[in-house]
């Protein structure tokens, strides 16, 4: 039975979709996981962990596991970055009234807080409630005990932030933002690939148009890898020696799993030629492109790319910027914009 008034916590543990990070990071969550069930028991509470063998990595997986929850509250534990709706949908399925906790990893090298964050945006677009909770040194219990106590107790943490700003927004401060506004009238923005790690970092079609006066055009990956096989090697080693020769610092290995290799630069100066065609042929003012995960798990990132059409100083330049969001946030390119 879930919820109820009995003294049982479940423990909720999602990740990534992929293998290499879920074994690097779960061994490192076990002893973390072994810490906070001690503090747990010794609040007088019975964790369950609701998948105590490894991450979960889908949405699929997450809503199957979710379905074995018995407690009358919920940790969401992440001890690395975390795909956000492999949280959202799966808590979505359990009652509105179960206080759930999204407790973050805050060691530098696994970003959990991070990945904490991004999965809050996504509750809050579906209005799921949460507290939130961030941990560092897992072995000292009294720098969160009082803070878990508090959860078991009451269904909240209450963490005390700093007074906000008082940001007065003036009559001309008003004018500007509707002039900013008014400007992206009638422009077109083009999205590269679908939904970015699981992010809820979309803004609609409708929305687009409704709010900015922007269109929305999608573009599959496929569309900008054809692309991409069509330009020239010796455009792509051109441009690359025009970011030399003005002075880019470009360090390069032999192995591509773990250094950038020469080929990975080709691939991505023939990537920012394609993206200039596209934006080209479909009349379009800003653009925003996903990586993860199909595309990068296959083909080198776009990160040198998008970098280069910020910026004006760029191989066969015009003068002008290209504003081009990295994983097709739409709200960063609309803001670049």
């Amino acid at each position: 039975m879930i919820g109820g008034t009995n003294k049982i916590v479940d423990i909720y543990m999602p990740l990534d979709s992929r293998d290499g990070p879920n074994t690097e990071i779960w061994p490192l969550a076990t002893r973390q996981l072994k810490e906070l069930v001690k503090v747990i028991r010794n609040l007088g509470w019975e964790p369950n962990v609701l998948n105590p063998d490894k991450f979960v990595a889908s949405v699929s997986e997450g809503i199957k596991v979710i379905a074995g929850a018995r407690g009358s509250r919920l940790i969401d534990f992440m001890a690395g970055w975390s795909y956000p709706d492999f949280t959202v949908s799966p808590l979505w399925q359990l009652p509105r009234d179960i206080p759930k906790l999204m407790l973050g990893s805050s060691i530098p090298e696994y970003p959990g807080n991070v990945g904490l964050l991004a999965t809050a945006a996504g509750t809050a677009h579906v209005g799921l409630e949460t507290s939130r909770l961030f941990i560092e040194n897992f072995g000292d219990h009294r720098s969160y005990a009082d803070a878990m106590g508090d959860f078991l107790k009451h269904g909240a943490v209450k963490t005390p932030f700093p007074e906000p700003l008082n940001v007065v927004s003036s009559e001309e401060d008003q004018r500007k933002a509707k002039a900013s506004v008014s400007s992206l009238k009638g422009m077109i923005y083009g999205a590269v690939g679908p939904r970015s790690m699981q992010m809820w970092n979309k803004v609609s079609e409708a929305d687009f148009l409704r709010y900015f006066g922007v269109a929305r055009e999608g573009f599959d990956g496929l569309r900008l890898l054809k692309m991409v096989e069509k330009i020239p090697d010796d455009r792509a080693e051109r441009a690359l020696n025009f970011l030399v020769a003005k002075g880019m610092d470009i360090r390069l290995g032999p192995d591509p799993a773990r250094h950038l290799t020469k080929g990975m630069v080709i691939f991505q100066m023939k990537a920012y030629f394609a993206l200039v065609e596209l934006k080209e042929r479909f009349g379009l003012d800003f653009i925003g492109v996903q990586d993860q995960l199909d595309w990068v798990e296959h083909l080198p990132t776009t990160d040198l790319t998008l970098g280069l059409l910020n910026n004006r100083l760029r191989p066969e330049p015009d003068g002008e910027t290209i504003v081009a969001a990295t994983e097709a946030d739409d709200g960063a390119a609309v803001t670049m914009q």
